[in-house]
């Protein structure tokens, strides 16, 4: 059984195992009429991506003989325009409709769509152009198709921010619990929430104007998908996410050890990887560290 990707000729053997160049197992479970839908192990079928996707992101080399037309090589370095923007579907009955898609597709034609995702990378440098294009999505936007369409959203820029923002039904996590691990007012970093309608929308926020020029070899599209558990543990009650929020916030103040500290969450006892990643994307340093299991 194989499949080939008629935009590059790639022909991926689906006898052999899908092994990514992190090691991880995948496999495929749908079939949408355009190609294999996989999903990584252990299998969670709200998280899927097309094949194709997988491959330009994750690489399943063992697996794929290259076609003529395979695409270039991934850029290994970006100009300080780069602006990520990544949006998953995570509820089963927010699958994207082939009217939604036609929408999404119209509005945001630079976007690579699936029933179940949207990434829009840009770089102007891309495009042979070298110029400031301004921010192409706000957050009012991203809110909105939060709201509309998704259940989890990244954005990186590449002068130094990292976001990342779930919503949640407000019947599965409302804002009372959140409250003890939010400052007084939006600071720029850490933990931020609030009610839209029925929904709660939950960002963690880092902004650190890169001088060293790191950004260059960031690899956003890998970001998203190991903090996505993040958003069950939170439905479920365990806000040590939350907890790891309130660290970033605090530790950006000069007064951070005259703070009155939330209590931790019963439930962080010890670090998932979920939570790992997290601290990393928080850029959680020394001092929020050492309140952490």
């Amino acid at each position: 059984m194989s499949w080939t990707d008629p935009a590059t000729g790639d022909v991926y053997d689906l006898t052999r195992p899908l092994v990514d160049q992190d090691g991880d197992t995948w496999e495929v479970v749908d079939y949408d009429g355009f190609e294999p839908i996989v999903c990584e192990h252990p299998l969670e079928p709200r998280v899927t991506f097309g094949i194709a996707d997988a491959h330009a992101e994750y690489g399943f080399d063992e697996a794929v003989t290259p076609g003529p037309k395979r695409r270039k090589p991934a850029r290994t370095t970006h100009s300080i325009y780069r602006q990520y923007f990544e949006f998953q579907v995570l509820d089963e009955n927010r699958v994207l409709s082939a009217e939604q898609l036609a929408d999404l597709a119209d509005r945001y034609p630079e976007a690579k769509l699936s029933p179940t995702r949207m990434v829009w990378d840009y770089d102007p440098e891309d495009d042979g152009e070298d110029n400031e294009p301004g921010h192409l999505l706000g957050e009012r936007e991203v809110e909105e198709l939060l709201c509309s369409s998704f259940d989890a959203f990244l954005e990186f820029q590449a002068y130094g921010l990292r976001c990342l923002k779930f919503r949640l039904p407000t019947a599965r996590l409302g804002l009372e619990p959140l409250t003890p691990f939010l400052f007084g007012s939006r600071c720029g970093h850490g933990l931020s929430a609030r009610v839209h309608g029925s929904d709660l929308l939950v960002s963690f926020d880092h902004m650190e104007a890169d001088g060293e020029l790191g950004h260059w070899r960031e690899r956003p599209n890998t970001w998203l998908k190991p903090l996505l558990p993040l958003r069950a543990d939170l439905a479920a009650g365990n806000l040590s996410a939350a907890y790891l929020g309130w660290l970033k916030a605090a530790q950006e103040l000069r007064n951070r050890d005259d703070l009155v500290h939330p209590p931790r969450p019963v439930a962080l006892r010890e670090m998932s990887a979920q939570l790992r990643k997290l601290a990393t994307l928080l850029h959680l340093d020394g001092w929020a560290r050492r309140r952490l299991p």
